[in-house]
Formats: C-alpha cells, sequence, structure tokens
C-alpha cells in the first residue's frame, strides 16, 4: 500500500501508464482499421462442374492444365488471417462455357468464408487468372467380351475356348474418340492351372487393340466393368465301339468278319457320366441282309451329357461272309397268316424263287419241299381293299442252323370278306 501510494504520484506511474495505452491503441487500429494487410492463399484445388451436361452434348473435358490456383489478398488482418485453401473454394462451370472441341480458357468462381464481408479485403493477384483445359468429341463404341483361358487343366480333362459362358457379351464404350477407336473387342481372361472342373466366377473385363494390347480404361466409361464367368471343364475318355449281329441266312457271327473305318471313340462329359460308359453300340446287323459282303454306315448317337470329341459322325462297318453254302429253291407253298377280320386275301403271286445258305453238309440234304414262305397280313388295314405287296418270311422246316438270305415279299388282292364266309385263296390262311 506505501509502495502504490508513492507511485501514484510520480512521473514514472504515468508514464507507464501512457506506454500502455499506446500499444492497446495501435492494437486496435492494426487489428480492425488497419488495410495494409497481406496474404497468399497457394494450391487452392479447381472443381469441374457440369461434366455430365457437357457429355450430353458429346464433349470432355480430357486434360485441366492448372489444377489449382493461387490467390494474393490484401485486408484488414483479423479477416484474411482467418482464410485458407480449406475454405476457399474455386469452381468453373464447363457446361456453360464449353461449345466445341479444342483448347479452351475458362473463367472460374471464387467462394469465400461465410459470413465473409468483401469490403474488408481485395484480391491482389490470382494465378492463373483462367483455367485453361482441352476439350474433345466423345464417341461411342459397342464391343463384344469373349473369354480368354490362359490357365491349364489336369490330365484326363479337356476345355474349349468357345464353351465360355458369360453374363455379359456385349458391351458400351464411351470417350475420348481418339482412344475409342483403338478398341477391337473386350474380353476377361481365366487364369487357372490344374483344373478338374468347371470354373465360375466374377472377372473384370478388358479392352484390347486389334493387336491384343489392352487400352487403358481410367478415361473410359463401360456398361459394365465386370461380368460372371462359366468355363466349363469337362472329363475326356476313349471307348470302343461296338457293332452286334442278329443271326439269320444260315450265318451266326462266328461265320462274319467286318472291318470297321474307326474302332473307338473319344468322348467327354463329366466324371460321374463317363465312369458308367465301357463302350458305345453302334446298331445292329442283320446277316440274313448280308449275301457274301455288304457295308453299312452307322450315325454316331451320343447319350444324354456326353459329347463327341473325336471329330467323326458315322461309322462304316463292312461285312463279309465266308464258309457257308448257297443254294436257290423256288417254293410254291406261300402261306397267308394273321389276315384281319372283315376281309378276304387272294394270294397274286404264285411262286418264289429264294435263296438258302448254310454250311455243306446240312445245305445237302435241303430238298424244295423244306421250304415255305409265310406272309403276315396283321399290318393289312380292315377297310383296304386292292392288289398291294406285303412282306414275306422264308421258313425252312425242320433245320434251324440254315436259313434264307435277302428279304422277300408277295402280291396280294385284298377285297371285303363275303357274308357267311370265311375263306381266302391261298395255301393257307389261318397260319397252321
Amino acid at each position: 500500500m506505501k509502495m502504490w501510494n508513492k507511485l501514484k504520484g510520480s512521473r514514472l506511474a504515468y508514464g507507464l501508464l501512457a506506454v500502455l495505452c499506446a500499444v492497446a491503441l495501435w492494437l486496435y487500429v492494426d487489428i480492425t482499421t488497419e488495410p495494409d494487410a497481406y496474404t497468399t492463399i497457394r494450391n487452392i484445388p479447381v472443381t469441374i462442374l457440369g461434366e455430365d451436361e457437357l457429355n450430353e452434348q458429346g464433349l470432355m473435358i480430357t486434360d485441366v492444365e492448372d489444377a489449382t490456383v493461387t490467390l494474393k489478398l490484401t485486408g484488414i488482418r483479423a479477416v484474411i488471417s482467418q482464410m485458407d485453401r480449406n475454405n476457399v473454394s474455386i469452381t468453373v462451370d464447363a457446361a456453360s462455357q464449353i461449345k466445341e472441341a479444342g483448347e479452351q480458357e475458362l473463367s472460374y468462381t471464387i467462394t469465400w468464408p461465410s459470413n465473409t464481408s468483401l469490403t474488408n479485403f481485395s484480391i491482389s493477384s490470382r494465378s492463373p487468372s483462367t483455367i485453361t483445359v482441352t476439350v474433345t468429341e466423345i464417341d461411342t463404341k459397342e464391343v463384344s467380351v469373349s473369354g480368354v483361358f490362359t490357365g491349364s487343366v489336369a490330365d484326363g480333362y479337356l476345355y474349349d475356348s468357345a464353351d465360355f459362358q458369360l453374363g455379359v457379351e456385349t458391351i458400351t464404350v464411351s470417350g475420348e474418340a481418339s482412344l475409342v477407336e483403338q478398341i477391337d473387342h473386350a474380353q476377361v481372361v481365366l487364369d487357372a492351372t490344374e483344373l478338374t472342373s468347371s470354373w465360375s466366377g466374377t472377372l473384370p473385363i478388358q479392352l484390347v487393340t486389334a493387336d491384343g494390347t489392352e487400352v487403358e480404361q481410367e478415361e473410359l466409361t463401360l456398361s459394365a466393368t465386370e461380368t460372371e464367368v462359366t468355363f466349363p471343364v469337362r472329363c475326356v475318355k476313349e471307348v470302343p465301339l461296338k457293332v452286334t449281329f442278329l443271326e439269320g441266312g444260315g450265318a451266326t457271327e462266328e461265320d462274319a468278319t467286318y472291318e470297321m473305318s474307326q474302332e473307338t471313340l473319344l468322348i467327354s462329359g463329366t466324371e460321374e457320366t463317363l465312369s458308367g460308359i465301357t463302350e458305345l453300340k453302334l446298331g445292329t446287323i442283320d446277316l440274313s441282309q448280308v449275301i457274301t459282303s455288304e457295308e453299312y454306315t452307322f450315325t454316331l448317337q451320343m447319350p444324354e451329357g456326353v459329347i463327341n470329341e473325336s471329330g467323326y459322325s458315322t461309322v462304316t462297318v463292312s461285312v463279309k461272309i465266308s464258309g457257308l453254302t448257297t443254294q436257290k429253291v423256288e417254293t410254291s407253298d406261300i402261306r397267308l397268316v394273321n389276315i384281319p377280320e372283315g376281309i378276304s386275301a387272294t394270294l397274286v403271286t404264285e411262286s418264289l424263287e429264294v435263296r438258302i445258305r448254310g454250311d455243306e453238309a446240312t445245305m445237302a440234304l435241303l430238298t424244295d419241299e423244306d421250304v415255305y414262305v409265310e406272309a403276315d397280313l396283321s399290318e393289312i388295314d380292315a377297310n383296304a381293299t386292292g392288289t398291294c405287296t406285303v412282306p414275306a418270311e422264308v421258313k425252312v422246316q425242320g433245320m434251324s442252323d440254315i436259313g434264307a438270305i435277302d428279304s422277300y415279299s408277295v402280291v396280294v388282292e385284298i377285297s371285303e370278306a363275303e357274308a357267311d364266309a370265311e375263306t381266302a385263296t391261298g395255301t393257307a390262311t389261318d397260319g397252321t
């Protein structure tokens, strides 16, 4: 208290008070009214607006020469000191300024922090003063998508690149015309090794030139960038081809020799499907229709789920009969059997020359009386009339190891049966 009383009336106290007031006044003027403060805001990012509308006009910006702007400001320190690149933004309305392709100088808009009075500062310089961009025309192209397999399958399995199943088969690509023109097609690439089953998944779509070079996609717009893919892998197996023989005409399989144009077939399918297949049957050859030698062509019929991988669709079988004797016999013993009710059948053919075949010892015992013919009329319609040809079967009585070769038929006259009459002209009509 005594110290204060001493200072209260001294010159030193008044001097200190004067200095403090001067400093306070200087600070107030410097902060609130002094217009000579400076600041520089560097690297303010440039935002391009209206690119979608520009694209609708068939144009696009491919290069922005100036990606940032630097501003120098003059004004009240308390105002400009609060500004930086985080609250000052630069935008360019591209759609309203761009009307054609080429290099363009675009003006930009500066957005200041909210509640900032433009009277408290000014822009002393800006760099650059405009934004330089390159504008090109947009091209659109539709390209096909294919699958490429660069891996491998395990032994005993195979694949066909043509079997790629793609969820997306074509895409639309848009972008700079010079870049779009380079695109020949699109592809997905599957790189997997030692596959033993079909592969399924999602793969990215690549754009490719005609020489196979991948096209960068960053500046392009694709209707799809990936697709679902199924890549079939099949088990493969080689199986023998077989033909069966129907005994007839005195010949059995032991009397026949044959050659096949192909003896095996390469097939593919699932492992489960192929496990039950040990051979593939071509068909049956009726030996009664082989006189001395015949050639038969069979079309390969694949079981369900099995694919023919051999490249041929037919197999030829050449059959030859040897070691048997053939004898011609003429018989008039022609019998009509299985005559439908309500019709009358009259045999027109009086006799038939047939060829009988068998081993030499048995054939030596054959007589003409041992041979007869049966004509089966069961397929004749009950309302049919007129002359017709029906197939005939040659039979040999008491000799099962010889028989007729070739096919035969007889001519029959068909008419409506007379009332109270159950007769038909011929050697036999009741099959007995």
